[in-house]
């Protein structure tokens, strides 16, 4: 038993023990600070529990179907939501450009960006020690913060992405939804009746344009006018595509022209553009394929142009030389 206790102390005063105790202070100080982050946003579970039930019908039904951890971290996502009604509504369109919809996304999105800072540098406090024990407190800390700072902007780099893959897909099968709704109006149907057609029909094929097509037809059946359906059609997307033709929709109706002739012009319009844009990738094809010739076809070519010429120099100049 003294041996043992010798050799802890041993342990304890060595340089690795000292590396252990950094590690463990600076995980419990970790751990008090997501508890005590916690304590103050969310407060005791009956106080949750009240800012839940005065939210109302709308939350209720939300917080029906979240699991433990989400009720957990409803309160922070309540505190950490911002107040500027300008800087709330930029951030809600740019998580329904990304297809985020939900009422809670603004939340969820900031609570997520608060967990993922203090939750990634975790595990590398925990394994770096382990896997090295030459690790300074210092870099450590620096690696520390460097998964502090990626976590944090992580969520909003994803939002960026999803969004821009999104508009691109929107993009792509927007000509083929305006032929389809020009065929539907043509043939009798109502513009309303229309876009819940597009809607259904190009579910498999584009399934993003179809969901916005569908948002909106929702819309329209609860009663909002068309003109501002179609404008929260336009922000949604944010396409200059689908902009640009909520805008002649609705000069359309204002002036009383005619939507179908309006669609037909439109649709062509679209159908060259599009061909346009495959013939200018096409033009960008020959120069695009020259950085991969030159760095790989060509000294393969040149290589088995000049070995003939390099064998035949070494077997006459060098035995000349050598003479």
């Amino acid at each position: 038993m003294e041996v043992t206790l010798s050799d802890m102390l041993a342990t304890l005063s060595s340089g690795a023990g000292s590396q252990l105790a950094v590690l463990g202070l600076v995980f419990i100080a970790v751990t008090l600070a997501v508890y005590g982050t916690a304590t103050l946003f969310g407060g005791s579970a009956a106080a949750a529990a009240r800012r839940m039930q005065r939210s109302g019908a709308s939350d209720r039904a939300d917080t029906s179907g979240r699991s433990s951890l989400a009720a957990f971290m409803r309160p922070l996502e309540r505190k950490l939501e911002p107040t500027d009604l300008q800087a709330r509504s930029q951030l809600r369109l740019r998580l329904m450009r990304a297809g985020y919809m939900h009422p809670g996304a603004i939340g969820t999105y900031f609570a997520l960006r608060i967990v993922l800072a203090i939750g990634l540098p975790i595990p590398l406090v925990l394994a770096l020690p382990l896997i090295s024990r030459a690790a300074e407190p210092m870099t450590l800390l620096m690696g520390a913060g460097g998964l502090g700072l990626f976590g944090y902007f992580l969520p909003h780099l994803w939002i960026e992405l999803r969004a821009v893959r999104r508009a691109e897909e929107i993009r792509r099968g927007f000509p083929d939804a305006l032929d389809l709704l020009l065929v539907c109006v043509e043939a009798g149907l109502g513009l309303d009746a229309a876009i819940a057609r597009v809607g259904d029909e190009m579910t498999a094929a584009h399934p993003v344009l179809a969901e916005q097509m569908r948002l909106t037809s929702l819309e329209l059946r609860a009663g909002q006018s068309r003109e501002e359906a179609l404008r929260n059609m336009g922000r949604r997307c944010g396409v200059d595509e689908v902009v640009a033709f909520v805008t002649l929709l609705i000069q359309s109706q204002e002036l009383g022209t005619s939507i179908a002739d309006s669609l037909r012009v439109y649709a062509d319009d679209m159908r060259n553009a599009r061909m346009m844009k495959a013939e200018e990738r096409a033009a960008q094809l020959p120069v695009k394929l020259a950085i991969p010739l030159v760095l790989f076809m060509l000294p393969a070519f040149l290589g088995s142009i000049m070995w003939p010429v390099i064998i035949q120099v070494i077997r006459i100049v060098i035995p000349a030389l050598e003479k």
